[in-house]
């Protein structure tokens, strides 16, 4: 019998998609056609793929919780097998030799379509009328090449080959694209081997077996925004002494605000997962998210420091001597904005003050190189709800 595991199929099948001609040929238009606009908050199959991601990383620890060894090594050994396969398409070389072996063929068959289409439209019987446009008597030099003697011309049947016009264009890659394009797909299957790598890699060591013979310790997952605040926290773990609790948990990002809300959406609604495994949704202190709890899956915002410079962001957690230097280092690393106004009758004045966005990877390595305990003092915040929450599922 052949065991499915639609999770994971559909993850992988969504992903295979992207490596098709058509759709390539569909994000390299979409890039040429508004190189402004984020993709990958716009495509409508990239965004099925990410709410399919914690369905397939949920398949395999139900799997690995409550079926059988023999369940469990096929379906890391499927898994290797695609794994390697996606690893395959996303080299770089040959990417880039799959696109020109399409083009190669595309053009090859435009060719081949107006040679035919040429054909047959000389070959209709009402084209005769306009015989003396196609074809007709005219002079060619006899001496083309003779610069210094009267040129001389000779009568000669010309045959005018411009005649027909086929409104077709060939379906090519748009190349100027293809490499933002290969970026995407980078990303899309990053994501996959990621979650594949971490239970196949124990998988694959011989620490995965069925609960009848031994457990898998899962470590509890804590969540994040984005990948600069998996920098922040590892700093902030060294300096404050959290490197203990670091080890008893796995951190992760998802990419933004919005993406952590379809990880908690995906978590609450599909209750039919059997894992014990804890998850830790935390989320920056402006996203004005509440506090909630759902079984094993919680969702946490790091509280606003209002004294402080940075008002948005991970970043907020930074004391304000702690920006005043990174801007004496480098001031394009603060945006400053102020907004005024009234309400209800009142005056008041709010400032907006952030990382550029541009500058959130500059400003990460330089606070990660030169931030001291004090700099990072208030992260501890950040452990306190971590700690907090695993001391409540041990109870």
């Amino acid at each position: 019998m052949n065991l499915v595991f639609p999770f994971k199929n559909l993850t992988y099948n969504s992903l295979l998609q992207f490596f098709e001609q058509d759709k390539i040929q569909h994000i390299t238009n979409e890039l040429a056609r508004n190189p402004s606009e984020n993709i990958i908050d716009t495509d409508s199959d990239i965004d099925f793929y990410h709410k399919c991601l914690p369905n397939f990383e949920n398949e395999i620890l139900q799997i690995i919780n409550t079926t059988t060894q023999e369940t469990i090594d096929s379906f890391f050994t499927d898994l290797s097998t695609e794994t390697d396969n996606l690893r395959d398409l996303i080299d770089k070389e040959y990417f880039m030799k799959q696109i020109a072996e399409w083009d190669a063929t595309s053009q090859k068959e435009y060719d081949k379509l107006v040679e035919n289409n040429t054909e047959e439209y000389f070959k209709q019987e009402e084209r005769s009328k306009y015989r003396h446009l196609e074809e007709y008597e005219g002079y060619e030099p006899i001496n083309p090449f003779a610069l210094f003697e009267t040129p001389k011309y000779r009568k000669t049947q010309i045959v005018n080959h411009n005649f027909y016009c086929i409104t077709e264009t060939p379906i090519l890659i748009n190349l100027g694209y293809t490499d933002k394009c290969y970026a995407i797909l980078d990303e899309l299957v990053k994501n996959f081997i990621t979650i594949s790598d971490n239970y196949g890699r124990l998988w694959r060591k011989g620490e995965v077996k069925s609960k009848a013979e031994k457990t898998i310790f899962l470590k509890p997952i804590v969540f994040f925004e984005g990948d600069h605040d998996l920098a922040f926290i590892n700093k902030a773990a060294t300096l404050l002494n959290k490197t203990d609790l670091l080890g008893r948990i796995e951190v992760r990002q998802r990419g933004s605000c919005n993406n952590l809300d379809k990880l908690w959406s995906i978590l609450t609604e599909n209750n039919w997962e059997t894992s014990p495994q804890i998850k830790i949704l935390i989320y920056d202190c402006d996203a004005n998210r509440s506090d909630e709890d759902f079984g094993h899956v919680y969702r946490r915002t790091i509280p606003l420091i209002n004294g402080h410079t940075i008002k948005r962001g991970i970043e907020n957690l930074f004391p304000k001597a702690t920006i005043e230097r990174a801007i004496k280092h480098k001031n394009a690393f603060v945006d400053f904005k102020e907004t005024k106004g009234t309400k209800r009758g009142e005056p008041y004045v709010e400032e907006i003050n952030v990382i550029n966005k541009d500058e959130k990877k500059n400003f990460c390595e330089w606070a990660c190189d030169n931030g001291t305990e004090e700099d990072f003092t208030h992260f501890k915040i950040i452990f306190d709800i971590i700690e907090g929450i695993l001391n409540i599922s041990r109870s």
